[in-house]
């Protein structure tokens, strides 16, 4: 009797077990993903420096960052990984995410 109702629980236990690793799985992806953009090298790959005229223009508006990506950190913030189904998780900005300007 309690082997049968293990059993029947079994499918209901393992999908839970799957969903919870996949959600650790995207929160760490997720941390990989801001730590590339804070480093300026996502993968290893360094980002192209800023241009003068980007630079000039932050200087103009009184922004402090020299980082490409990063003005305010609005980005950094949006970027989440969310539920798709119990199966899928999707890291990254959601479309339609803007900025406070």
């Amino acid at each position: 009797m309690i082997a049968k109702r293990a059993l029947q629980r079994a499918p209901h236990t393992i999908n839970q077990a799957i969903e919870k690793s996949l959600r650790k799985e995207s929160e760490f992806l997720r941390t990989h993903v801001v730590e590339g953009i804070v480093s300026q090298a996502p993968a290893g790959q360094s980002f192209k420096p800023l241009s003068p005229y980007t630079i000039a223009m932050r200087t103009f508006l009184r922004r402090r960052s020299t980082k490409a990506l990063i003005e305010r950190g609005d980005m950094l913030r949006a970027v989440k990984a969310y539920k798709i189904d119990p199966k899928t998780f999707f890291v990254g900005l959601k479309r339609g995410v803007y900025n406070k300007d």
